[in-house]
């Protein structure tokens, strides 16, 4: 009986003539909206991230994770917003959910909506702590005053007596 289906699959030929074309690597079929891909959040990455280095200098000194995170965040909630306003427009449909329409406000899922929206505070958050803005900017330069006033040159001193002292123990 097996032999006589393979036999039927072998002499039909492709359903009703279509034909598709094997999947390549860094093909962007099944892309939606290009969030989830961190090989399309990569490539633009560069560019944010010089376009950010151009605007605020201060950042080529800044913690490079936060940066990461800022960057990336950013990009995933630019790609989620466009996704969100093709449906909303019309000129792309959702994935078809029965009973809901493929456009429209009513057609973005749930899910979309909650991760513009957390992407979008991860962006607030790491803005606030690279000092993106004129308040947390002027908070940055604060801390950064008084770490210099307090820390520096009388933490440094801490620390070489508290070498010296193990090292006259006999504890290094």
């Amino acid at each position: 009986m097996e032999v006589a289906r393979e036999d039927a699959r072998e002499s039909k030929g492709p359903a009703r003539g279509y034909k598709w074309a094997d999947a390549t690597a860094g093909n962007t079929l099944a892309v939606r909206h290009g969030a989830g891909s961190d090989r399309l959040v990569s490539e633009r990455a560069t560019t944010i991230l010089a376009d950010l280095a151009d605007s605020y200098p201060w950042l080529v000194d800044a913690d490079a994770i936060v940066l990461d995170v800022l960057v990336k965040a950013k990009i995933r909630m630019d790609a989620l917003d466009g996704y969100i306003t093709a449906i909303i427009e019309g000129s792309a449909k959702a994935y078809p959910r029965k009973g809901q329409p493929e456009t429209g406000i009513e057609a973005v899922p749930d899910k979309v909506w909650q991760q513009v929206s957390r992407e979008s505070r991860t962006v607030v958050d790491a803005a606030a702590k690279l000092g993106l803005t004129a308040t947390d900017r002027a908070q940055l330069l604060k801390d950064t005053g008084l770490a210099r006033h307090f820390g520096g040159d009388r933490i440094a001193a801490l620390a070489e007596q508290g070498r010296s002292l193990r090292l006259a123990k006999g504890d290094a």
